[in-house]
Protein backbone atom coordinates (compact mmCIF):
# COMPACT_ATOMS: atom_id res chain seq x y z
CA UNK A 1 0.00 0.00 0.00
CA UNK A 2 1.30 3.41 0.76
CA UNK A 3 1.82 6.15 3.28
CA UNK A 4 1.92 10.05 3.66
CA UNK A 5 -0.21 13.64 4.02
CA UNK A 6 -2.76 17.00 3.46
CA UNK A 7 -4.91 20.02 1.57
CA UNK A 8 -5.30 23.34 -0.37
CA UNK A 9 -8.50 25.24 -1.28
CA UNK A 10 -11.14 24.47 -3.91
CA UNK A 11 -10.48 23.18 -7.41
CA UNK A 12 -9.27 25.65 -10.04
CA UNK A 13 -11.41 26.36 -13.09
CA UNK A 14 -10.73 24.10 -16.04
CA UNK A 15 -10.10 26.81 -18.64
CA UNK A 16 -6.68 26.68 -20.25
CA UNK A 17 -5.66 23.39 -18.65
CA UNK A 18 -4.56 21.87 -21.94
CA UNK A 19 -1.37 23.91 -21.64
CA UNK A 20 0.78 23.49 -18.55
CA UNK A 21 0.52 26.54 -16.31
CA UNK A 22 3.29 28.44 -14.57
CA UNK A 23 2.91 28.23 -10.82
CA UNK A 24 3.30 31.09 -8.39
CA UNK A 25 6.26 29.60 -6.53
CA UNK A 26 8.43 29.72 -9.65
CA UNK A 27 7.72 33.33 -10.58
CA UNK A 28 8.49 32.91 -14.25
CA UNK A 29 10.85 29.94 -14.00
CA UNK A 30 10.47 27.26 -16.70
CA UNK A 31 7.60 24.82 -16.67
CA UNK A 32 7.18 22.00 -19.19
CA UNK A 33 4.15 22.55 -21.41
CA UNK A 34 1.88 20.05 -23.09
CA UNK A 35 -1.23 20.26 -25.26
CA UNK A 36 -2.36 16.88 -23.91
CA UNK A 37 -4.93 16.92 -21.09
CA UNK A 38 -3.66 15.38 -17.85
CA UNK A 39 -4.36 11.73 -17.15
CA UNK A 40 -6.00 10.53 -13.95
CA UNK A 41 -5.21 7.06 -12.69
CA UNK A 42 -5.91 4.68 -9.83
CA UNK A 43 -3.41 2.53 -7.93
CA UNK A 44 -3.80 -1.03 -6.67
CA UNK A 45 -6.36 -1.89 -9.32
CA UNK A 46 -7.28 -5.47 -10.09
CA UNK A 47 -9.54 -5.20 -13.14
CA UNK A 48 -12.77 -5.93 -11.29
CA UNK A 49 -13.89 -2.29 -11.34
CA UNK A 50 -12.31 -1.37 -14.67
CA UNK A 51 -15.60 -0.65 -16.45
CA UNK A 52 -16.84 1.62 -13.66
CA UNK A 53 -13.51 3.43 -13.53
CA UNK A 54 -13.54 4.01 -17.28
CA UNK A 55 -17.09 5.38 -17.09
CA UNK A 56 -15.99 7.69 -14.28
CA UNK A 57 -13.34 9.29 -16.48
CA UNK A 58 -10.37 7.45 -15.01
CA UNK A 59 -7.90 6.98 -17.84
CA UNK A 60 -5.11 4.88 -16.30
CA UNK A 61 -5.19 1.67 -14.24
CA UNK A 62 -2.19 0.02 -12.61
CA UNK A 63 -1.07 -3.57 -13.05
CA UNK A 64 0.98 -4.58 -10.01
CA UNK A 65 3.50 -7.39 -10.50
CA UNK A 66 5.71 -9.17 -7.97
CA UNK A 67 9.18 -10.24 -9.13
CA UNK A 68 9.00 -13.07 -6.60
CA UNK A 69 5.81 -14.42 -8.19
CA UNK A 70 6.94 -13.82 -11.78
CA UNK A 71 10.35 -15.53 -11.44
CA UNK A 72 10.21 -17.80 -8.37
CA UNK A 73 13.33 -19.68 -9.52
CA UNK A 74 16.31 -18.10 -11.25
CA UNK A 75 15.55 -18.16 -14.98
CA UNK A 76 12.21 -19.99 -14.56
CA UNK A 77 9.03 -17.97 -15.05
CA UNK A 78 5.57 -18.68 -13.66
CA UNK A 79 3.38 -19.12 -16.74
CA UNK A 80 0.18 -19.39 -14.69
CA UNK A 81 0.88 -16.09 -12.93
CA UNK A 82 1.79 -14.40 -16.22
CA UNK A 83 -1.47 -15.62 -17.79
CA UNK A 84 -3.41 -14.18 -14.85
CA UNK A 85 -1.68 -10.84 -15.29
CA UNK A 86 -2.49 -10.83 -19.01
CA UNK A 87 -6.15 -11.47 -18.25
CA UNK A 88 -6.24 -8.52 -15.83
CA UNK A 89 -4.42 -6.35 -18.37
CA UNK A 90 -6.91 -7.29 -21.08
CA UNK A 91 -9.86 -6.50 -18.81
CA UNK A 92 -8.46 -3.04 -18.05
CA UNK A 93 -7.78 -2.27 -21.69
CA UNK A 94 -11.19 -3.55 -22.80
CA UNK A 95 -12.67 -0.90 -20.49
CA UNK A 96 -10.73 1.79 -22.38
CA UNK A 97 -8.09 2.22 -19.71
CA UNK A 98 -4.42 2.67 -20.40
CA UNK A 99 -2.28 0.57 -18.06
CA UNK A 100 0.75 1.49 -15.98
CA UNK A 101 2.97 -1.41 -14.91
CA UNK A 102 4.46 -1.64 -11.44
CA UNK A 103 7.22 -4.22 -12.05
CA UNK A 104 7.54 -5.15 -8.37
CA UNK A 105 11.34 -5.05 -8.06
CA UNK A 106 10.67 -4.22 -4.39
CA UNK A 107 9.49 -7.85 -4.01
CA UNK A 108 12.68 -9.75 -4.93
CA UNK A 109 12.53 -13.55 -5.03
CA UNK A 110 14.43 -15.45 -2.34
CA UNK A 111 17.01 -16.81 -4.78
CA UNK A 112 18.33 -13.30 -5.49
CA UNK A 113 19.69 -13.08 -1.96
CA UNK A 114 21.77 -16.21 -2.62
CA UNK A 115 23.59 -14.86 -5.67
CA UNK A 116 26.60 -13.75 -3.61
CA UNK A 117 27.54 -12.17 -0.26
CA UNK A 118 26.65 -8.59 -1.24
CA UNK A 119 22.99 -8.79 -2.16
CA UNK A 120 21.89 -6.85 0.94
CA UNK A 121 22.75 -3.26 1.76
CA UNK A 122 25.10 -2.74 4.71
CA UNK A 123 25.65 0.43 6.76
CA UNK A 124 28.76 1.85 8.42
CA UNK A 125 28.27 -0.01 11.70
CA UNK A 126 27.67 -3.39 10.06
CA UNK A 127 23.86 -3.49 10.04
CA UNK A 128 22.44 -5.47 7.11
CA UNK A 129 19.17 -4.21 5.65
CA UNK A 130 16.20 -6.57 5.54
CA UNK A 131 12.44 -6.25 5.96
CA UNK A 132 9.32 -8.38 5.70
CA UNK A 133 8.79 -9.41 2.08
CA UNK A 134 5.16 -8.27 2.01
CA UNK A 135 6.16 -4.75 3.11
CA UNK A 136 7.81 -3.88 -0.20
CA UNK A 137 10.81 -2.66 1.82
CA UNK A 138 12.94 -5.82 1.49
CA UNK A 139 15.16 -4.06 -1.03
CA UNK A 140 17.90 -6.01 -2.74
CA UNK A 141 21.24 -4.28 -3.39
CA UNK A 142 20.94 -3.43 -7.06
CA UNK A 143 22.98 -0.26 -6.58
CA UNK A 144 26.37 -1.86 -5.87
CA UNK A 145 26.06 -5.61 -6.51
CA UNK A 146 26.65 -6.44 -10.18
CA UNK A 147 25.06 -9.89 -9.83
CA UNK A 148 21.84 -8.31 -8.62
CA UNK A 149 21.98 -5.74 -11.41
CA UNK A 150 22.26 -8.52 -14.01
CA UNK A 151 19.33 -10.41 -12.47
CA UNK A 152 17.17 -7.26 -12.48
CA UNK A 153 18.00 -6.51 -16.09
CA UNK A 154 17.16 -10.08 -17.15
CA UNK A 155 13.84 -9.84 -15.31
CA UNK A 156 13.00 -6.55 -17.02
CA UNK A 157 13.70 -8.17 -20.39
CA UNK A 158 11.22 -10.93 -19.56
CA UNK A 159 8.61 -8.38 -18.51
CA UNK A 160 9.06 -6.67 -21.86
CA UNK A 161 8.65 -9.98 -23.66
CA UNK A 162 5.48 -10.73 -21.69
CA UNK A 163 3.74 -7.37 -22.13
CA UNK A 164 5.48 -5.70 -25.07
CA UNK A 165 3.92 -2.50 -26.36
CA UNK A 166 0.67 -2.85 -24.42
CA UNK A 167 1.88 -0.73 -21.48
CA UNK A 168 1.29 3.02 -21.11
CA UNK A 169 3.86 3.70 -18.38
CA UNK A 170 6.30 1.96 -16.01
CA UNK A 171 6.78 2.75 -12.33
CA UNK A 172 10.57 2.90 -11.89
CA UNK A 173 12.17 2.86 -8.45
CA UNK A 174 12.94 -0.67 -7.39
CA UNK A 175 14.30 -0.03 -3.89
CA UNK A 176 12.45 0.44 -0.58
CA UNK A 177 8.72 0.96 -1.19
CA UNK A 178 9.45 0.63 -4.89
CA UNK A 179 10.99 4.12 -4.91
CA UNK A 180 14.32 5.58 -5.97
CA UNK A 181 15.99 5.74 -2.57
CA UNK A 182 18.26 3.82 -0.23
CA UNK A 183 16.83 2.30 2.96
CA UNK A 184 16.08 4.77 5.74
CA UNK A 185 18.38 6.20 8.39
CA UNK A 186 17.13 3.95 11.21
CA UNK A 187 18.99 0.68 11.74
CA UNK A 188 19.69 -1.61 14.67
CA UNK A 189 23.06 -0.05 15.43
CA UNK A 190 22.60 3.58 14.43
CA UNK A 191 20.01 6.24 13.69
CA UNK A 192 22.29 7.71 11.02
CA UNK A 193 22.64 4.79 8.61
CA UNK A 194 24.33 5.24 5.23
CA UNK A 195 23.95 2.12 3.08
CA UNK A 196 27.22 1.89 1.15
CA UNK A 197 29.47 -0.41 3.18
CA UNK A 198 28.98 -3.89 1.74
CA UNK A 199 32.06 -5.36 0.05
CA UNK A 200 30.74 -4.55 -3.43
CA UNK A 201 30.26 -0.89 -2.49
CA UNK A 202 33.64 -0.69 -0.77
CA UNK A 203 35.35 -2.06 -3.86
CA UNK A 204 33.99 0.86 -5.91
CA UNK A 205 35.22 3.61 -3.57
CA UNK A 206 38.26 5.75 -4.21
CA UNK A 207 41.22 5.43 -1.80
CA UNK A 208 40.22 8.74 -0.19
CA UNK A 209 36.99 7.29 1.22
CA UNK A 210 37.87 3.59 1.35
CA UNK A 211 38.13 3.57 5.15
CA UNK A 212 36.11 6.69 5.94
CA UNK A 213 32.77 6.55 7.81
CA UNK A 214 30.11 9.18 8.45
CA UNK A 215 30.95 11.20 11.54
CA UNK A 216 34.70 10.88 11.10
CA UNK A 217 36.85 13.95 10.58
CA UNK A 218 37.32 15.01 6.95
CA UNK A 219 40.63 16.84 6.68
CA UNK A 220 40.89 16.09 2.95
CA UNK A 221 37.26 16.46 1.95
CA UNK A 222 36.28 12.87 2.73
CA UNK A 223 32.70 13.71 3.74
CA UNK A 224 32.00 15.54 0.48
CA UNK A 225 33.63 12.79 -1.57
CA UNK A 226 31.65 10.08 0.19
CA UNK A 227 28.30 11.85 -0.24
CA UNK A 228 29.04 12.41 -3.91
CA UNK A 229 29.86 8.71 -4.28
CA UNK A 230 26.66 7.78 -2.44
CA UNK A 231 24.30 9.94 -4.48
CA UNK A 232 26.07 9.33 -7.79
CA UNK A 233 25.83 5.57 -7.25
CA UNK A 234 22.06 5.91 -6.83
CA UNK A 235 21.87 8.06 -9.97
CA UNK A 236 23.82 5.41 -11.90
CA UNK A 237 21.42 2.74 -10.65
CA UNK A 238 18.52 4.92 -11.81
CA UNK A 239 20.09 5.30 -15.28
CA UNK A 240 20.57 1.55 -15.60
CA UNK A 241 16.96 0.80 -14.72
CA UNK A 242 15.58 3.51 -17.00
CA UNK A 243 17.70 2.30 -19.91
CA UNK A 244 16.59 -1.31 -19.34
CA UNK A 245 12.90 -0.37 -19.15
CA UNK A 246 13.14 1.90 -22.19
CA UNK A 247 14.68 -1.01 -24.11
CA UNK A 248 12.06 -3.53 -22.96
CA UNK A 249 9.11 -1.14 -23.31
CA UNK A 250 10.06 1.34 -26.07
CA UNK A 251 6.56 2.82 -26.33
CA UNK A 252 6.03 3.35 -22.58
CA UNK A 253 6.53 6.42 -20.45
CA UNK A 254 8.76 6.05 -17.38
CA UNK A 255 7.55 7.30 -14.01
CA UNK A 256 10.66 7.82 -11.86
CA UNK A 257 9.39 7.48 -8.29
CA UNK A 258 10.81 9.89 -5.72
CA UNK A 259 9.38 9.32 -2.26
CA UNK A 260 10.73 11.93 0.13
CA UNK A 261 10.94 15.72 0.46
CA UNK A 262 14.30 15.49 -1.27
CA UNK A 263 17.61 17.25 -0.77
CA UNK A 264 17.32 20.95 -1.53
CA UNK A 265 19.89 23.67 -2.31
CA UNK A 266 22.29 24.00 0.63
CA UNK A 267 21.38 20.69 2.28
CA UNK A 268 24.47 18.78 1.17
CA UNK A 269 26.75 21.66 2.21
CA UNK A 270 25.29 21.62 5.72
CA UNK A 271 25.51 17.83 6.00
CA UNK A 272 29.10 17.77 4.76
CA UNK A 273 29.97 20.61 7.14
CA UNK A 274 28.98 18.29 10.01
CA UNK A 275 30.90 15.37 8.46
CA UNK A 276 27.59 13.54 7.86
CA UNK A 277 27.22 12.99 11.61
CA UNK A 278 23.42 13.15 11.42
CA UNK A 279 23.01 16.63 12.90
CA UNK A 280 21.88 18.59 9.83
CA UNK A 281 18.16 19.04 9.21
CA UNK A 282 18.21 16.97 6.01
CA UNK A 283 19.89 14.12 7.89
CA UNK A 284 17.50 14.40 10.82
CA UNK A 285 14.64 14.06 8.33
CA UNK A 286 16.40 11.24 6.45
CA UNK A 287 16.68 12.77 2.96
CA UNK A 288 20.48 12.60 2.95
CA UNK A 289 20.59 8.94 3.98
CA UNK A 290 17.95 8.16 1.32
CA UNK A 291 20.36 9.65 -1.24
CA UNK A 292 17.48 11.73 -2.60
CA UNK A 293 19.44 14.48 -4.32
CA UNK A 294 16.57 15.44 -6.62
CA UNK A 295 18.66 17.82 -8.73
CA UNK A 296 21.27 15.15 -9.40
CA UNK A 297 18.74 12.39 -10.00
CA UNK A 298 16.51 14.36 -12.36
CA UNK A 299 19.59 15.73 -14.12
CA UNK A 300 20.86 12.18 -14.67
CA UNK A 301 17.69 10.78 -16.31
CA UNK A 302 19.05 9.36 -19.60
CA UNK A 303 15.78 9.43 -21.56
CA UNK A 304 13.93 12.68 -20.73
CA UNK A 305 11.69 12.47 -23.79
CA UNK A 306 9.82 9.54 -22.21
CA UNK A 307 10.34 10.17 -18.48
CA UNK A 308 8.30 11.87 -15.77
CA UNK A 309 9.89 12.82 -12.44
CA UNK A 310 7.18 11.49 -10.14
CA UNK A 311 6.47 12.37 -6.52
CA UNK A 312 4.71 9.91 -4.26
CA UNK A 313 3.96 12.83 -1.92
CA UNK A 314 1.74 14.96 -4.15
CA UNK A 315 -0.35 15.88 -1.11
CA UNK A 316 2.58 17.33 0.90
CA UNK A 317 1.01 20.32 2.69
CA UNK A 318 3.69 23.02 2.46
CA UNK A 319 2.75 26.36 0.90
CA UNK A 320 6.25 27.90 0.83
CA UNK A 321 7.47 29.24 -2.50
CA UNK A 322 11.25 28.78 -2.26
CA UNK A 323 13.27 25.93 -3.70
CA UNK A 324 14.34 25.03 -0.17
CA UNK A 325 10.84 24.53 1.17
CA UNK A 326 8.31 24.26 -1.67
CA UNK A 327 6.49 20.97 -2.13
CA UNK A 328 8.24 17.97 -3.70
CA UNK A 329 5.81 18.24 -6.64
CA UNK A 330 6.74 21.88 -7.29
CA UNK A 331 10.47 21.25 -6.98
CA UNK A 332 10.39 18.19 -9.23
CA UNK A 333 8.24 20.05 -11.76
CA UNK A 334 10.84 22.82 -11.81
CA UNK A 335 13.77 20.42 -12.21
CA UNK A 336 11.95 18.45 -14.87
CA UNK A 337 11.05 21.56 -16.85
CA UNK A 338 14.74 22.44 -17.10
CA UNK A 339 15.05 19.33 -19.28
CA UNK A 340 11.69 19.51 -21.03
CA UNK A 341 9.97 16.97 -18.78
CA UNK A 342 6.59 17.22 -17.08
CA UNK A 343 6.33 15.85 -13.58
CA UNK A 344 3.55 13.63 -12.21
CA UNK A 345 2.57 12.19 -8.86
CA UNK A 346 0.24 10.45 -6.44
CA UNK A 347 -1.11 10.85 -2.93
CA UNK A 348 0.38 9.02 0.00
CA UNK A 349 -2.03 7.14 2.22
CA UNK A 350 -4.90 4.76 1.59
CA UNK A 351 -6.78 6.84 4.19
CA UNK A 352 -6.35 10.23 2.53
CA UNK A 353 -9.37 12.54 2.48
CA UNK A 354 -11.45 14.29 -0.16
CA UNK A 355 -9.64 17.52 0.73
CA UNK A 356 -6.33 15.82 -0.07
CA UNK A 357 -7.75 14.53 -3.34
CA UNK A 358 -8.79 18.09 -4.21
CA UNK A 359 -5.29 19.30 -3.30
CA UNK A 360 -3.72 16.76 -5.64
CA UNK A 361 -6.07 17.69 -8.49
CA UNK A 362 -5.28 21.36 -7.91
CA UNK A 363 -1.57 20.68 -8.19
CA UNK A 364 -1.99 18.79 -11.43
CA UNK A 365 -3.39 22.01 -12.87
CA UNK A 366 -1.19 24.55 -11.09
CA UNK A 367 2.08 22.77 -11.89
CA UNK A 368 1.17 21.54 -15.36
CA UNK A 369 1.67 17.91 -14.34
CA UNK A 370 1.32 15.10 -16.88
CA UNK A 371 -1.17 13.43 -14.55
CA UNK A 372 -1.80 11.85 -11.17
CA UNK A 373 -2.87 8.56 -9.67
CA UNK A 374 -4.98 8.05 -6.57
CA UNK A 375 -4.16 5.53 -3.87
CA UNK A 376 -6.18 3.40 -3.88
CA UNK A 377 -9.00 1.56 -5.64
CA UNK A 378 -10.36 -0.09 -2.48
CA UNK A 379 -10.98 3.30 -0.89
CA UNK A 380 -12.77 4.64 -3.97
CA UNK A 381 -15.15 1.71 -4.32
CA UNK A 382 -15.86 0.88 -0.68
CA UNK A 383 -15.28 3.94 1.48
CA UNK A 384 -17.78 6.74 1.96
CA UNK A 385 -15.30 9.46 0.95
CA UNK A 386 -13.53 10.08 -1.24
CA UNK A 387 -15.53 7.87 -3.57
CA UNK A 388 -15.21 7.07 -7.25
CA UNK A 389 -17.97 9.61 -7.84
CA UNK A 390 -15.90 12.25 -6.01
CA UNK A 391 -12.87 11.43 -8.16
CA UNK A 392 -15.02 11.52 -11.29
CA UNK A 393 -16.24 15.02 -10.46
CA UNK A 394 -12.68 16.27 -10.04
CA UNK A 395 -11.58 14.60 -13.27
CA UNK A 396 -14.40 16.17 -15.27
CA UNK A 397 -13.61 19.58 -13.78
CA UNK A 398 -9.96 19.23 -14.82
CA UNK A 399 -10.47 17.67 -18.27
CA UNK A 400 -12.91 19.79 -20.32
CA UNK A 401 -13.43 17.29 -23.13
CA UNK A 402 -14.40 13.72 -22.19
CA UNK A 403 -11.64 11.14 -22.26
CA UNK A 404 -12.21 7.77 -23.96
CA UNK A 405 -14.89 5.77 -22.17
CA UNK A 406 -15.63 8.63 -19.78
CA UNK A 407 -19.26 9.39 -18.94
CA UNK A 408 -20.56 12.94 -18.68
CA UNK A 409 -21.77 12.42 -15.14
CA UNK A 410 -20.32 10.69 -12.09
CA UNK A 411 -21.19 6.99 -11.93
CA UNK A 412 -23.32 5.30 -9.30
CA UNK A 413 -21.67 3.28 -6.56
CA UNK A 414 -19.73 0.55 -8.39
CA UNK A 415 -20.31 -3.15 -8.27
CA UNK A 416 -17.74 -5.76 -9.33
CA UNK A 417 -17.57 -6.50 -13.03
CA UNK A 418 -14.84 -7.56 -15.40
CA UNK A 419 -14.68 -7.92 -19.12
CA UNK A 420 -13.20 -11.23 -20.28
CA UNK A 421 -11.85 -10.04 -23.60
CA UNK A 422 -9.40 -7.35 -24.62
CA UNK A 423 -8.48 -5.11 -27.45
CA UNK A 424 -5.36 -3.22 -26.38
CA UNK A 425 -5.66 0.52 -26.54
CA UNK A 426 -2.80 2.33 -28.24
CA UNK A 427 0.02 3.54 -26.04
CA UNK A 428 1.88 6.78 -26.51
CA UNK A 429 5.03 6.21 -28.51
CA UNK A 430 7.60 8.88 -27.71
CA UNK A 431 11.23 8.45 -28.64
CA UNK A 432 14.02 8.70 -26.11
CA UNK A 433 16.57 11.41 -26.86
CA UNK A 434 19.08 12.10 -24.08
CA UNK A 435 19.77 15.75 -23.39
CA UNK A 436 22.24 17.58 -21.17
CA UNK A 437 21.44 17.90 -17.48
CA UNK A 438 21.76 21.53 -16.35
CA UNK A 439 22.14 22.42 -12.69
CA UNK A 440 19.09 24.14 -11.25
CA UNK A 441 19.48 27.89 -10.98
CA UNK A 442 18.92 29.49 -7.59
CA UNK A 443 15.53 31.08 -7.00
CA UNK A 444 14.07 32.94 -4.07
CA UNK A 445 15.85 33.12 -0.74
CA UNK A 446 14.83 30.48 1.80
CA UNK A 447 11.94 31.22 4.09
CA UNK A 448 12.28 30.56 7.82
CA UNK A 449 9.74 27.71 7.83
CA UNK A 450 11.12 24.34 9.00
CA UNK A 451 11.82 21.43 6.72
CA UNK A 452 9.10 18.81 7.17
CA UNK A 453 9.70 15.40 8.60
CA UNK A 454 9.55 12.71 5.93
CA UNK A 455 6.35 10.67 5.89
CA UNK A 456 6.20 6.96 6.61
CA UNK A 457 7.09 4.56 3.83
CA UNK A 458 4.48 3.25 1.45
CA UNK A 459 3.94 -0.02 -0.31
CA UNK A 460 1.68 -1.53 -2.91
CA UNK A 461 0.15 -4.99 -2.72
CA UNK A 462 1.13 -7.28 -5.55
Amino acid sequence: MKLRRKPLAGLMPAAGLAVAMAWASLAGQPVAASSTPPWFGVLETGGVYAAQEGQAGVSVATLHVGWDNFEPTNGAFNSTYIAQLRTILSTMQAAGLRVTLDPGLQYPPAWVFSLDANTRFKDQVGDTWSAAQVSGDNAVNGVFDDSVAQAETAYIQQLGAAFGNTIFAIRVGGLTAGEMKYPGKQAAGTSNAYWAFDAAANAKKTPLIAAWKPGNASPNGEAAAFLDFYTTSLANYQSRLLTAFNTGFPSAHLEVLYGSFGLRPGDTTKAVGDNLNGASSAEINGETQYGDDFAKLVGAIPNPAVSWPYTTWLDEPHTDTTSQYETPAAYLAYLGALRGMQAAGENTHTTDTLAQMQLCANRVQQLGLAGMSWLNEAQLVSGPSPSLADYSALIHAAVPSPQPSASATPPPSPSPSASPSASPSPSASPSANPSPSPSPSPRASPSPSPSPSPPPRKRHHH
